[in-house]
């Protein structure tokens, strides 16, 4: 086989004894075209000289060489020049990506493709599995689905997501290759106005606006081309009967997410429009930057109409509690013939905004009536009272409209309104009146009519308000001080800055660092301009113990089921209250009383400590009790721990210097050791009674200081924190007692029994120094003669004097 070539290497002759053996070498020598998965053989010819022939076959293996590989067309890449493949995608769409799947090995592939993709997007192959013979390709294609935007996904401008196709062997799920491209997002622009205007209704010479928000829904910030443009419907044709008062043309930048307003004024300059005249208003915005997709237009279609309202008549009624009268427009546009006619007007349904009786049950439904009369010129037969009840249009309740010639719009009739008087005013009150009008000559049998719907509405609003105007103190708290653990009530003034009723006010309270205890009733009506005082029991909570003061923060605020329609300013309904807490604490009088006549008494018992060791405990009692006092002196965050610091350290420094017990005792003991009378006779015991009397004595006083601190109860809250650094301090204070007594009546045995020591060794000198020959004696004993003694002295003054140089005269002055 020419894949796999088998070349004998070894002599071709071969001489073998007999008994023995040999071998020949044969050189297998693969191509690239060598397949591992084909048998390739070889058959080796042995023959003897007048002898048999021998045959031997020789199987060639090839070892398995995987070499798969997935590749996507280069023309997807569309920023040539960056490591991988990028194909930018637009949200919303599909887009297709060919590749190649390429076996450059050494045998038969057999394989399985997956996809990996990111939550929310789709993908899919034309193929999952394939065989792939040696040096074969297969061309695919990999379907890729990208959301649409306003979902989950990350779509905004720029997001890569990568897309992978994992080529597995079908057998062993081996991986064999991996193919990877990036989706970019581009740039997509999409709006979003649900307030733009469906259509626009017009009479001669009037001018009508359009100011709507406009949202920018896509996925990056764009620069617009907005054009404005009137057609006849239906066509391309420019309409002359509209004309543009805002400009036609504009670049706007629509921010992502945030609405802008697209202002248009449109005003009908025909003066004979027929009453089939009709108009389209087309706003085009077009992205400025030619690579974002997208684009967008708002549609209003224009017509002229015999009656209609151009925006809800929203009116404050006057302080007399008089009539209101606003226009009723209505104009004659004939539908050919320009001649006059006389129209008649029907009310066919009247509907209130609110439902008072749900609002304001507690007001008389008298004080809430509205009454409307149609003025259609002089005298008491031109006025027609609106009836309110109308539930159809029966044709028996006809109005008859003076003569009016063709498209005239002044002299129009008067919508007279008697609304409720103040203070009885509802937020958001009015009502929507449903007229049709017939032309006399057109209305075939009152089926052919003009509809409409006018509103009228008050001018009103609801505004309760905790953050008063004008005004510093905006609380009141029961006492001159908030305390913890004692329940008091705080009081605020609810105002109605409005115009109208606020209902079903109900004041809401939460305080941090306080329990909310009662809340007052909701406020059924508050007319404008009352005020109601609402109060609330409150009690502060309790504070670490170790503190003097703290912060209370407390939230005012209201609601209501009826908020929607008050109208209501949010920025004055919340109202932050902060307070001081003080620690728990006797009358200010008795602090300050305490405080001094504790610190001065402790002054003159310091003054008198030397007259009478009692003195001195007396002041760490007193200094102890002005301290508790001083704890409740004044409200700073830092004062409380400094007089806890101040009390231990007094404490400390006065066990001390109580220890004077312990010098009397171990100097009478050494009194004793020097065989001197004593006043003791047991000076152990007394010692050890002293220190357990001390002890005793100087520890307690801590306690009782801690109980003019907290209190009677004590004023604690109920955590692990406080109970614990609680029974640290008094630990810590109590062992700081124990310790310096035991350390002062250690170091005053130390010092009087080496004092003792030396006034013994100095009598024993001097006895010793009074009789020389006792002395001499002594030394005798201890192996030491005179003659030794004297020979040493000797021997070092002949030492001194050979080394020393002398000067006559020096001499001379010595003598």
């Amino acid at each position: 086989d020419d894949e796999v070539d088998f070349v004998l290497t070894s002599s071709p002759s071969v001489l073998i004894g007999a008994g023995f053996s040999d071998g020949v070498k044969i050189q297998l020598l693969p191509t690239e075209e060598a397949a591992a998965d084909v048998n390739y053989s070889a058959t080796v010819v042995v023959t003897v000289t007048d002898g048999p022939v021998i045959e031997a076959v020789i199987q060639a293996n090839v070892s398995e060489m995987d070499d798969v590989a997935l590749v996507f067309d280069a023309s997807l890449d569309d920023d040539a020049g960056s490591t991988g493949v990028q194909h930018n995608a637009i949200p919303g769409t599909t887009v297709s990506l060919p590749f190649t799947l390429t076996n450059d090995g050494n045998f038969l592939e057999d394989l399985t493709l997956v996809t990996q993709i990111d939550d929310g997007w789709g993908a899919s192959l034309d193929f999952t599995t394939v065989q792939l013979p040696i040096d074969a390709s297969q061309v695919g294609t990999l379907t890729v689905t990208v959301p649409a935007l306003g979902g989950s996904a990350a779509l905004d401008r720029g997001d890569v997501h990568q897309v992978q196709i994992y080529v597995n062997d079908t057998a062993t799920g081996t991986l064999r290759a991996l193919g990877a491209v990036d989706v970019v997002i581009a740039p997509l622009f999409d709006i979003s106005s649900p307030d733009w205007p469906s259509s626009l209704l017009f009479h001669r010479g009037l001018s009508q606006g359009i100011s709507a928000s406009v949202r920018n829904v896509g996925n990056a910030d764009i620069d617009v081309n907005v054009n404005v443009e009137i057609f006849r419907p239906g066509t391309a044709q420019i309409s002359d009967d509209w004309v543009l008062n805002s400009p036609a043309s504009q670049v706007v930048t629509l921010r992502r997410g945030v609405n802008t307003n697209l202002d248009v004024t449109v005003e009908l300059v025909e003066l004979e429009p027929l009453l089939s005249l009709q108009g389209e208003l087309r706003v085009t915005l077009t992205p400025v930057d030619t690579s974002v997709s997208g684009s967008a237009v708002l549609e209003t279609n224009l017509a002229v109409s015999r009656m209609f309202q151009n925006e809800p008549d929203v009116f404050m009624p006057g302080l007399s509690d008089g009539i209101e009268n606003r226009p009723f427009m209505w104009t004659h546009i004939p539908a050919s013939a320009s001649t006059a006619a006389v129209y008649e007007l029907e009310l066919c349904s009247a509907q209130r905004l609110v439902q008072p009786a749900i609002m304001a049950p507690g007001i008389d439904a008298s004080e809430l009536l509205w009454d409307f009369d149609l003025v259609t010129g002089d005298g008491a037969a031109q006025s027609h009272d609106l009836d309110l009840a109308a539930s159809g249009c029966a044709g028996d309740e006809l109005i008859t409209l003076p003569l009016r010639q063709a498209w005239e719009t002044s002299g129009a009739p008067t919508m007279s309104i008697d609304a409720p008087d103040r203070p009885n005013l509802l937020p958001g009150d009015g009502w929507d009146l449903t007229f049709r009008l017939y032309h006399p000559n057109e209305n075939a049998g009152y089926t052919q009519y003009t509809e409409a719907t006018y509103r009228y509405m008050l001018d009103t609003k609801a505004d309760p308000a905790f953050d008063l105007k004008d005004k510093t103190n905006e609380w009141d708290i029961t006492g001159s001080r908030l305390m913890e653990g004692v329940a008091t009530n705080l009081s605020l003034d609810l105002v109605n800055y409005g115009t109208s009723l606020a209902v079903d006010v109900v004041p809401v309270l939460t305080c941090e660092g306080a329990e909310v205890l009662s809340s007052p009733a909701p406020v059924a009506l508050l007319f404008p301009g009352e005020t109601v005082n609402v109060q609330w029991g409150i009690q502060p909570t309790s504070m670490d113990w170790w503190l003097s003061s703290s912060q209370l923060r407390c939230t005012a605020d209201w609601t209501s089921e009826s908020y929607d329609s008050f109208g209501d300013e949010p920025d004055n309904n919340v109202l932050i209250i902060e307070e001081e807490v003080v620690a728990w604490s006797p009358r200010p009088i008795v602090v300050l009383a305490g405080a001094a006549a504790g610190l001065l008494l402790a002054a003159l018992f310091v003054a008198l400590r030397n007259q009478n060791d009692n003195f001195r405990l007396a002041a760490v009692y007193a200094g102890l009790l002005g301290l508790g006092f001083s704890f409740h002196l004044l409200s700073i965050v830092w004062w409380g721990p400094a007089v806890l610091a101040v009390a231990a350290l007094w404490t400390w420094r006065m066990s001390w210097r109580s220890s004077e017990e312990f010098r009397v005792l171990h100097e009478d003991y050494q009194r004793q050791r020097k065989g001197l009378s004593t006043v003791y006779a047991d000076h152990f015991e007394a010692l050890t009674d002293t220190q357990r009397s001390l002890t005793t004595i100087l520890a307690l006083p801590i306690f009782g200081f801690m109980l003019i601190v907290m209190g009677i109860p004590a004023q604690v809250p109920d955590n692990n924190m406080n109970g614990a650094t609680l029974l640290a301090y008094l630990i810590v204070v109590a062992f700081g007692v124990v310790y310096l007594l035991r350390r002062s009546n250690k170091t005053y045995g130390r010092i009087y029994g080496r004092l003792t020591d030396i006034e013994t060794a100095s009598a024993r000198i001097e006895r010793d120094l009074a009789d020389p020959a006792r002395l001499l004696g002594d030394l005798a004993e201890d192996g030491l003669g005179l003659a030794d003694l004297l020979d040493e002295a000797s021997q070092a003054a002949r030492e001194l004097s050979d080394s020393a140089e002398w000067d006559d005269q020096e001499v001379a002055d010595d003598a």
